[in-house]
């Protein structure tokens, strides 16, 4: 995937880069199920001279186990950002998230 960021004035400051993208969920348990996904720089030096990729570097990858059902969903994920972008800085950020359905019906 080619990103072309050119947005037209000096409102953003994100390069234009060329990345992958894949992310799969599997489920492991009639509720249970994890979900992983990378993304990852595909630019090199020869594409964009200010480029410090070497064509393949981890830009961010995420982990989540969670748990469904009708009532209830609990998950945890994991998230690595290798590049700082925008206001995300570079190191790992933890969520729990926890949800209840159907309440008071």
């Amino acid at each position: 995937m080619r990103l072309n960021r050119n947005i037209g004035g000096s409102i953003e400051d994100l390069a234009d880069r060329e990345e992958m993208r894949i992310a799969g969920r599997l489920k492991v348990a009639r509720y249970w199920s994890v979900f992983g996904s990378a993304i990852v720089d595909l630019t090199d030096a020869r594409e964009d001279p200010l480029s410090i990729s070497d064509g393949f570097d981890p830009i961010r990858h995420r982990i989540r186990v969670a748990y469904d059902d009708d009532c209830l969903s609990i998950s945890v994920t994991w998230r690595r950002d290798y590049q700082p972008t925008g206001d995300a800085k570079r190191g790992n950020t933890y969520l729990f998230k926890l949800a209840f359905r159907n309440l008071g019906v």
